[in-house]
């Protein structure tokens, strides 16, 4: 009568060690075929220390930017010399080179060529919008900080107000610019410039491109023209009968330029041409040159201290 217990309790204690490896070998193969929990990818912090203008505290994949994802961008610009220009059908400026040396930095066989030239206003709209859009030159100005992110800046450049020499206009502060009707492209830096400093809106004529606004200062329904000082020189050059006749008389601000980029625009992207603006900015070659001062040089004869 006492000998069943007895076995019975053998029975259990024998059981009791293939339950439990039972219960371990469940729990180790249950893991292995979870799909449900994936270990993250490795991911870096980046600080950008000079003159960096991504959050510092972005994270961005271990590994190289890719050729695909630089070419998964649409890129657009505007007649603005020196800074980006057609030359014999051929894209040319600073801002241009520039890319060419992002390109170059990650390997990428993007010709430059892709750039689209557009009328300002156009090209504005479209990196409001996207998708990956990148615009240059665009002056980063209030305003515009949150529409875009930016990435630079990589040049800078005095914003001016031209007007027929033999007008002898004479303008000592923003108080003589109140009687003055001044032409600027719609949505660019001038008009947050000009408004800032108590132009009324009303004295300010909105023109669709440069040339509209030459044709206006020859006409004289406008008194001046709201533009880049180079820039402006060589639009004239282009666009007037006769670029010599006429002045910058004010200069309104000076600008850095960046290149912007549409709201949708993946962070690593950015980041990545923060990070070889960086490069080709302060790496300087055995003579003490680096590519970004070879670059300003190449264009304007000023040194990378000078600017624009």
């Amino acid at each position: 009568m006492n000998q069943k217990p007895e076995y019975n309790s053998r029975k259990r204690t024998a059981y009791l060690p293939v339950l439990v490896l039972l219960i371990v070998a469940g729990t180790f193969f249950a893991g292995c075929t979870d799909t449900g929990t994936v270990s993250p990818p490795e991911i870096v912090d980046i600080t950008i220390e000079d003159g960096g203008d991504v959050a510092q505290d972005n994270q961005i994949p271990a590994e190289n930017i890719s050729a695909a994802q630089l070419s998964s961008l649409r890129y657009i610009t505007e007649e603005f010399s020196p800074l980006n220009y057609h030359d014999n059908g051929s894209a040319e400026g600073i801002a241009v080179y520039v890319l060419e040396e992002i390109f170059s930095l990650y390997n990428a066989d993007i010709s430059v060529d892709v750039c689209e030239f557009l009328p300002w206003e156009e090209g504005y709209q479209a990196a409001l919008t996207g998708p990956r859009t990148v615009l240059f030159s665009t002056a980063r100005v209030s305003g515009r900080e949150e529409l875009f992110q930016w990435a630079g800046p990589y040049a800078e450049g005095s914003l001016v107000l031209f007007a027929p020499a033999e007008e002898h206009l004479s303008i000592q502060s923003p108080d003589d610019l109140m009687a003055l009707r001044i032409g600027a492209i719609a949505n660019t830096s001038s008009i947050p410039h000009l408004t800032a400093i108590g132009v009324p809106e009303e004295s300010i004529t909105i023109g669709d491109d440069a040339r509209a606004l030459v044709l206006m200062l020859e006409e004289g329904t406008i008194d001046a023209w709201s533009t880049g000082d180079l820039s402006g020189r060589y639009l004239l050059r282009q666009y007037a009968a006769n670029a010599d006749a006429y002045v910058p008389i004010y200069t309104l601000a000076t600008n850095e330029y960046y290149f912007a980029f549409s709201p949708d625009t993946p962070d690593t992207i950015v980041m990545a041409f923060q990070q070889a603006i960086d490069e080709i900015k302060n790496e300087f070659g055995e003579d003490g040159t680096s590519v970004y001062q070879e670059i300003l040089t190449r264009h304007t004869g000023e040194t990378a201290s000078q600017g624009l």
